[in-house]
């Protein structure tokens, strides 16, 4: 399978990952809370439910893209290939560079549920925000690793074709 598909299925692929915890996060914290009905729940119900509605936007979107990003990018390979450098490796350099971005406001929300568990031991809603949000933060910190780390290797592959564009040949290593 060519780099351009794998990256893009894999993208795929996980998108539907995201999807899977998104309503798995919606159906445990509204069960959870239906049965206990108590403060600790309703708490933990916010940021589970706040965040898999994001999981859910973004799996969703996701996976009805990836088709025509690989239509898209394999149609650079076959009719200009300069749209790599001009138009793919730029967007991908977007891409890595929010990734950052998203990891720091999951260390910061992680830290944060870190404090409301600590200071909402006494059963209070606080308790419940905490561990909702340490859950989605922790699993969306995850994911979002994995993500770059394809990120990296289809930009490492999108230079390669750029070097060959520029020199007419793959240089040795």
């Amino acid at each position: 399978m060519n780099p351009i598909n794998q990256y893009f299925q894999a993208e795929q692929t996980e998108s539907v990952a995201f999807i899977v915890i998104g309503l798995l996060a919606i159906i445990l914290s509204v069960g959870l809370y239906l049965f206990y009905r108590n403060r600790v729940m309703k708490g933990f119900m916010f940021p589970m439910i706040l965040v898999a509605v994001i999981q859910l936007t973004v799996g969703i979107e996701i996976y009805f893209r990836s088709p025509q990003d690989i239509e898209r990018v394999s149609g650079y390979l076959e009719q200009d290939i300069s749209k790599i450098d001009e138009i793919e490796i730029p967007r991908m350099e977007v891409v890595m560079a929010n990734f950052v971005y998203y990891r720091w406001v999951e260390i910061s929300l992680i830290i944060i549920a870190a404090g409301l568990i600590i200071f909402g031991r006494n059963k209070s809603i606080l308790l419940g925000i905490g561990i909702g949000l340490i859950i989605q933060s922790t699993t969306m910190l995850y994911l979002d690793l994995l993500a770059e780390s394809r990120g990296v290797e289809y930009i490492q592959y999108l230079e390669e074709l750029s070097t060959e564009i520029d020199y007419g040949f793959k240089p040795e290593k």
